[in-house]
């Protein structure tokens, strides 16, 4: 019993994080992809070992990013249109084989250090397994300027806090 109560309090904690604004004021992923993604944590959860309560946070990270529409892929140089990060420290990971800058044009908000400028500046193979940045968001309202792309990529942001 006391297993199933620390469960369910991690749960609620963990999505007590998911914020209520996303990109166009509605989610961008379906209820099954939040069932799975409970699923899965609770799944984790029950093991009773640490490693597996941090795989469960960063399964629910994952949803909460994949809901608020925070990631996204390309292969090409383009301009986002305005993106809204809710308030708190992301880490930011672009996975490419080439180059590939990603400058923060800042619209509203504060965007933390990258409210000055670049997130990513990486070289070909800086970023095969992935490359973070930190993106530390009070109500950060920004455009993602993306450049000097010579391979597909992938952006994923992780609530830390």
């Amino acid at each position: 019993m006391k297993r199933v109560v620390v469960i369910a309090v991690v749960l609620m904690l963990a999505l007590s994080t998911v914020p209520v604004r996303a990109q166009d004021g509605e989610l961008q992923c379906s209820q099954a992809d939040i069932d799975a993604a409970i699923d899965e944590a609770t799944a984790l959860l029950q093991t009773g070992e640490y490693a597996d309560l941090v795989a469960a946070r960063s399964v629910l990270a994952a949803v909460d990013s994949l809901c608020l529409g925070l990631d996204f892929e390309g292969d090409a140089d383009m301009v986002s249109d305005p993106v809204y990060v809710p308030e708190g420290l992301y880490r930011v990971t672009v996975t490419t084989e080439k180059y590939f800058i990603m400058h923060v044009m800042k619209l509203e908000g504060s965007c933390g250090h990258a409210s000055f400028g670049s997130l990513f500046n990486v070289g070909e193979g800086e970023a095969n397994n992935g490359a973070d940045s930190l993106l530390e968001s009070e109500g950060c309202e920004a455009l993602w300027d993306i450049s000097n792309v010579s391979a597909p990529y992938t952006v994923t942001f992780e609530k830390l806090k």
